[in-house]
Order: structure tokens, then sequence, then C-alpha cells
């Protein structure tokens, strides 16, 4: 299981290929802030990672200030 805590949405559209490499191998979850001001939203790592061949099916609140999901990759 991998935790990447995703701080800068373009950040994480330059590290999300690698991630995905990571996620073939175990699951991965994606965290991130709530309430962030920079533009990186539920939804941006949503589509972000479903556009790489990543599906959401867990998501979380981690604490306050966290949330995630769990994306393993899409079977097929």
């Amino acid at each position: 299981m991998t935790l990447w805590f995703v701080r800068d949405p373009r950040e994480y559209q330059a590290q999300l290929p690698r991630m995905v490499r990571l996620a073939a191998g175990s699951k991965l979850w994606m965290i991130w802030k709530k309430a962030s001001t920079n533009g990186l939203t539920q939804n941006l790592v949503r589509e972000a990672a479903n556009e790489h061949g990543l599906v959401d099916y867990k998501i979380c609140s981690v604490n306050a200030q966290w949330s995630g999901m769990l994306f393993p990759a899409k079977k097929g």
C-alpha cells in the first residue's frame, strides 16, 4: 500500500504517471488537504487519476485537515 500526500496540482499532474505504475502492484491512497486554496480538489484528483487508468472505490476523512481516496489499477 502506498500513501501519497498531494499538495500541489501541478506536481500532482507531473508525478501521476509514476504513481500509476506503483498502483499496478499495490493500492494507492491519494491524500490531499481539505479546502485547498490552490485548486487541488477531490474532483481534480479523481478525474486525473481516471484519465490515467485508475478508479477510486473508497474515500475517507483522514483527519480535520486531510481527505483521501483509494485507487487500485483498473482490471482488464
